[in-house]
């Protein structure tokens, strides 16, 4: 995939075999969401989120997290923010392990904008997920809604 192209992206509901077992358990699942990219196997996650103006120790630290999860064959997800949750997204990139950017926004314009050859990457090694529309801007509330689906996750 040379771009991010949103209409490349399918739909999973509560019916497929690939929802998430885990968002049955959020008293506000998603009926469904978009995936571009490959869903991988939830079983064995971690999420790793924080914020966005993380100093070098707290990205250093949030890479290695992740690099060494993904070494053991964990997925990484995360957000798609910058700081912290990019540091996740490529610590797990690094170690050629797969990784979940869950979207605040559509998948055609996936925010923030300045990660998105990060966002190329993860849809090759993994997937970015949302349960928002294409065209939808982003919006602060969607950000805590995202959250769920991040730490159901």
């Amino acid at each position: 995939m040379a771009h991010i192209d949103s209409s490349e992206a399918r739909f999973v509901s509560a019916y497929c075999s690939d929802y998430p077992r885990r968002f049955c358990d959020l008293a506000d699942a998603p009926c469904v969401f978009r995936v571009l990219g490959e869903l991988p196997n939830l079983e064995r996650a971690l999420s790793i989120v924080g914020t966005r103006r993380a100093d070098e120790e707290a990205l250093d630290f949030a890479h290695d997290l992740a690099r060494q999860a993904a070494l053991q064959g964990v997925v990484v997800v995360s957000g798609g923010a910058l700081g912290v949750d990019r540091a996740a997204h490529e610590g797990a990139l690094d170690a050629g392990g797969r990784t979940v950017a869950v979207l605040p926004t559509g998948l055609d314009a996936p925010y923030p904008a300045a990660n998105r050859a990060l966002f190329e990457r993860v849809a090759e090694s993994g997937c970015l997920l949302t349960e928002v529309d294409d065209g939808a801007p982003p919006q602060k509330g969607r950000f805590l809604t995202r959250n769920r689906l991040v730490a159901a996750l």
